[in-house]
């Protein structure tokens, strides 16, 4: 089925078809996209895809992508091992987030970091798998966002708060659409959810999960040697899109809780105005046969990765619920021709 129109990319031969600026080296990447104006693009010329990728039978760029996407390392969040450590020491995901980004800065030499999301572990005894979340799927998500609220259908997540504990936290259901027309949309179920202004929503949030079939994404692939993926799952753009969709519907009742907990990174238009660029304004060179292409996914959130580590400032609940009252998404929306010619 035909993507809809509002999440439709250039393709390969669109980006082609407009002048392009050379890069050869993966630390001018980030830099020389931001400098793109209107219909120019760049060509990346360095591999970006770690060499270890490249072992065994692996031999194309697209098998090494798969890979990467796969087995890819995801930075781990500093955070409690229990319990009750989270909610005495207050850990929050966000601030470990950002710590993260100042963290890969110092540790790594510009643009050539190998990380491509975050990680963190539940924290109770019934439940310590891995959690992933990458940041091209953070974009989707907050694509689909733009979406909904372009189309009116945002803010309208159920809540159902489990009083019997606090630890638990509340299930949520939320309605997102397909990006593809023709599809019906997709029931989001979320669990988990601090929408409790109680200190034990310093501990629940840890154990996010989702119970839809379109929810997280099993990262758990034949042939993964990695312990993390044996046992853990990736949030999907989707179950993304759910959850800042009840940090909507809650702060339109006046209650923050589920934004100032949320795990992942906050994008404000500046960060998708990049992503689009990412998307539709950039072209790699394959080592191999010197074709061009679009850049794969875990390329996109490794770049993303460069991007915000080189933001001097990367936005939190509180600038969020500045920049526009009551809106928890507060990008500008934008007609796909305008994103797409950007």
């Amino acid at each position: 089925m035909a993507v809809k129109e509002f999440f439709k990319e250039k393709t390969e031969a669109a980006i082609a078809s407009s002048k392009d600026k050379q890069v050869y080296r993966k630390d001018r990447i980030v830099e020389s996209l931001l400098n793109i104006r209107g219909e120019g693009h760049i060509e990346i010329n360095e591999r970006i895809i770690p060499g270890h990728f490249f072992t065994g039978h692996v031999k194309s760029e697209a098998e090494a992508a798969r890979r990467w996407l796969r087995d890819g390392e995801r930075y781990p969040l500093i955070q409690p091992k229990d319990v009750d450590s989270a909610i005495s020491q207050g850990f929050s995901p966000q601030e470990e987030a950002r710590k993260g980004l100042r963290e890969i800065s110092s540790s790594y030499r510009k643009g050539y970091q190998p990380y491509i999301g975050f990680k963190w572990h539940g924290i109770t005894q019934s439940d310590r798998r891995t959690r992933m979340v990458d940041l091209a799927d953070i974009a989707k998500g907050v694509e689909l966002t733009e979406y909904m609220n372009l189309r009116g259908l945002s803010g309208n997540s159920k809540v159902y708060p489990f009083r019997g504990s606090n630890i638990v936290g509340a299930e949520t259901i939320s309605i997102i659409p397909s990006t593809r027309e023709g599809k019906p949309n997709y029931e989001i179920k979320l669990t988990h959810v601090p929408v409790d202004l109680v200190p034990e929503r310093k501990a629940m949030i840890w154990n996010l999960d989702s119970l839809s079939k379109e929810g997280p994404r099993n990262m758990d692939y034949r042939g993964s040697k990695r312990g993390d993926l044996e046992d853990g799952f990736s949030f999907s753009p989707k179950s993304i899109a759910a959850y800042l969709d009840v940090c909507l519907s809650c702060s339109n009742e006046g209650n923050n809780v589920p934004l100032e907990m949320s795990p992942f990174l906050f994008l404000n238009s500046e960060d998708m105005e990049f992503y689009h660029k990412l998307r539709n304004n950039a072209l790699v060179r394959n080592v191999g046969d010197g074709s061009l292409r679009k850049l794969y996914e875990a390329e996109t959130s490794n770049i993303l990765m460069d991007y915000l580590i080189g933001k001097r400032r990367i936005p939190d609940a509180s600038s969020s619920q500045k920049l526009q009252q009551k809106k928890i998404i507060s990008y500008k929306v934008r007609k796909p021709s305008e994103r797409i010619a950007a």
